[in-house]
């Protein structure tokens, strides 16, 4: 029976300039190898190096390459678990006694650093002189690598089914599973806001494109958060319903990680009721010149603030009197690319500029589309819905006011009659009833306004004024909603209760630098990290002869990333290309 294992190797990145094993030997070289192999003879134990503790799996295998390495040159070097949790540490940052480090890490990242820094095993560093990439599908090169190179390091998507075969001791075979081990998982109609200013269940998000999304520090500090969708991360998973004291409802896996207030993490399965988490609060601004923008309360702080300018802060430096301008002119895009911090006098000149393209846009049919698009969504929001269906019903007993005003009284139908209102209400109210509203009406408007900056000094002046005036205003209102904000306001949201939530297909995200990112229904949580388990120890890495075809099979179906380990001496031995070699060593240093 095999020892536990855990998991920890993060979704492949493979860098742009890695050259490829194909590219790096000689033009129509053979990828032959031999029928039998049977490099780890001589190793009895390979030890599982912290393995089964930590998510350091990406470690654990390049030490027992070095194990096999050395093995065969007759001298094996074993590295004891101390030295490989170190490199961990350098590479990751990596604290034993903080579990939220343990993050498992990038293969190609810690083949980069073992090439560049060299990992330290019986007090000796042991560094690659170079490493390729490989097609995880091209079997014939996998076999080659195996045979003639140092060695060959790969990363799987471990399933739960190979994770039991695995314990068993048997060899992986099942290609079925879909079910991948270890990762953090939530139901596919969790909505998960997005700086954008969409709101999206998990389940619909993209793949294979970037999105943003709200994250948080640990200390509290609200920052953009750059993340993909991984999918579907598992069939018919056991999840837990966890009810908020806010009404909301999620649906998690037992081992998906929580954001408490403390800035500590906490698996599902661990909450109790009363736990206070990392809260999320937003709001829309109804009114005066921060009209349509939105405002969140940032948890370190415990200050309301906009959220573009939170964005810009955390995002890049943010100099004090800047305004943020959004490239799209849509408020609630609050995307970092979408935001441009500019002085006063530069954001005037580029509304004014941008006048004529903004009526050509205002009339577009992509415009009313855009313009269909935004109504839609403010209408799905159930609370501008409440606000804005109680404002049509002042603004009509405002309008009926004024019909009455004109003469009419209800029940009056003579056409003649309704033709005079008409012709009444256009004299006294031509602003409302010459289609004043319409894009092209406004699009007239903001040229001759931006005709009159032109050409009318004095009134450029007043303008300019009233502007700075209205800037003040809104930045000294900021100043004091911040400092009214006091203990009343509430600032977490407590779990009420946690009950068996049956079985579900389960989803996730992958979020880069913070790792966590916020639901709906306000609070934080980590994201998945597809882990897999090092592969080099296994029967097809160091003999092979009596491997099952479905074994190969399985790597063929679950491989991510593979990569060939190369010395100096086998660059001159397999007439390899050094100076492409070296080259792409160097992009991936930097240097």
């Amino acid at each position: 029976m095999a020892s536990s294992l855990k998991l920890g190797l993060r979704p492949a990145v493979i860098p742009s300039s890695l050259i490829s094993l194909k590219d790096a030997l000689p033009s129509g070289a053979a990828l032959r190898a031999p029928s039998e192999i049977h490099w780890g003879r001589e190793i009895a134990t390979w030890g599982m190096m912290g393995n089964s503790t930590y998510g350091d799996c990406a470690f654990a295998s390049s030490f027992h390459l070095i194990m096999l390495m050395t093995g065969l040159a007759n001298r094996m070097i074993v590295g004891s678990d101390e030295e490989v949790l170190a490199g961990y540490s350098a590479v990751t940052g990596f604290n034993p006694d903080d579990p939220s480090t343990d993050q498992g890490a990038i293969l190609s990242e810690v083949l980069a650093y073992w090439q560049q820094h060299g990992f330290v095993a019986e007090r000796q560093t042991h560094r690659l002189a170079a490493f390729t990439n490989i097609d995880p599908r091209d079997l014939s090169a996998l076999k080659f690598a195996v045979a003639h190179l140092a060695g060959v390091d790969t990363g799987v998507k471990m399933t739960q089914t190979a994770m039991q075969e695995f314990l068993a001791g048997k060899p992986w075979s099942d290609t079925s599973d879909q079910n991948i081990e270890g990762g953090h998982c939530l139901s596919g109609d969790t909505k998960i806001p997005l700086l954008n200013g969409q709101e999206t269940a998990i389940a619909d998000l993209p793949l294979e494109k970037d999105i943003w999304v709200y994250s948080c520090r640990q200390d509290g500090q609200l920052v953009p958060g750059r993340a993909r969708s991984l999918g579907k991360t598992g069939i018919s998973r056991e999840v837990l319903r966890i009810a908020l004291d806010n009404g909301e409802i999620i649906r998690a896996t037992t081992n998906h990680l929580f954001l408490l207030r403390s800035g500590e993490y906490k698996e599902a399965r661990f909450l109790v009721n009363g736990e206070s988490l990392m809260p999320l609060y937003r709001e829309i601004i109804n009114s005066g010149e921060y009209g349509g923008y939105e405002k969140c309360l940032n948890p370190k702080s415990e200050r309301w603030i906009p959220t573009h300018r939170l964005i810009v802060a955390a995002h890049t430096h943010l100099c004090r009197g800047n305004v943020i301008h959004h490239k799209d002119f849509n408020k609630r895009n609050n995307e970092p690319h979408n935001l441009v911090q500019m002085s006063w006098e530069d954001h005037t000149n580029l509304h004014s500029t941008q006048t004529v393209c903004l009526a050509e846009y205002a009339k577009s049919e992509a415009g009313r589309q855009k313009s269909r698009e935004l109504m839609t969504a403010l209408w799905a929001d159930p609370e501008w819905r409440e606000r804005r269906i109680a404002q049509n019903a002042i603004n009509g007993h405002i309008t009926m006011q004024k019909l009455l005003a004109t003469g009419w009284r209800p029940g009056q139908s003579d056409p003649e009659a309704a033709h005079a209102r008409g012709v009444a209400l256009q004299e006294k109210f031509p602003s409302r009833t010459n289609g004043a509203t319409t894009p092209e009406a406004v699009a007239k408007r903001m040229e001759k306004i931006r005709h009159r900056l032109e050409t009318d000094s004095e009134f450029a002046a007043r303008k300019t004024e009233i502007a700075r005036a209205n800037i003040a205003k809104a930045n000294l209102w900021w100043a004091e909603r911040k400092e009214s904000v006091n203990s009343s306001t509430p600032n977490n949201h407590k779990i009420v209760s946690i009950e068996n939530g049956g079985v579900t297909d389960v989803y996730d995200i992958h979020v880069q630098e913070w790792h966590n990112f916020a639901l709906s229904s306000g609070i934080f949580v980590h994201n998945s990290i597809p882990i897999v388990g090092y592969s080099n120890v296994g029967p097809e890495f160091v003999t092979w002869g009596k491997v099952q075809q479905a074994t190969w099979d399985w790597w063929l179906s679950y491989n991510m990333e593979i990569y060939g380990l190369l010395d100096r001496d086998l660059v001159g031995a397999l007439n390899l290309n050094w100076a492409a070699l070296e080259s792409s060593m160097q992009a991936l240093a930097g240097g």
